[in-house]
């Protein structure tokens, strides 16, 4: 049998696996990364950080943080802006784009709900 590790001298390292009990007292171990991803998987609203590149449809992409800039090239079911960041964030069946233009002022969102097509851009006005 192995002897005890004081939890003084353990190695202070990043995490790579985690050793544990199943409901049933069985012993598993798990990648870490596994472990975050299953537990934070209906909270994780970000999934994917990036360029918009030229001939992408705004209607296909995954739950991100993206750029675009028009020198890129043409895209479909833009909000209008030459240059923008968007963010697309689902939570379960709902699903919501917002634009932000990085030149001049203007930020659009629209929304989608599960198989339905996305509605139409709104303009979000600041007085």
């Amino acid at each position: 049998m192995a002897e005890d590790i004081k939890m003084s001298e353990f190695n202070e390292t990043e995490l790579a696996k985690i050793l544990g009990l199943d409901s049933s007292g069985n012993s598993k171990k798990e990648e870490l990364s596994s472990m975050m991803e299953r537990v934070l998987s209906p909270y994780l609203m970000l999934k994917y950080c990036g360029n918009i590149e030229k001939d992408t449809d705004l209607n296909e992409l995954d739950s991100g943080a993206y750029y675009y800039f028009i020198e890129a090239g043409e895209i479909s079911n833009s909000p209008g802006f030459e240059r923008f960041i968007l963010l697309q964030l689902s939570v379960g069946s709902f699903h919501v784009q917002i634009a932000f233009a990085v030149i001049n002022r203007g930020v659009k969102w629209r929304t989608k709900h599960d198989n339905d097509s996305w509605q139409s851009w709104n303009a979000i006005s600041f007085t």
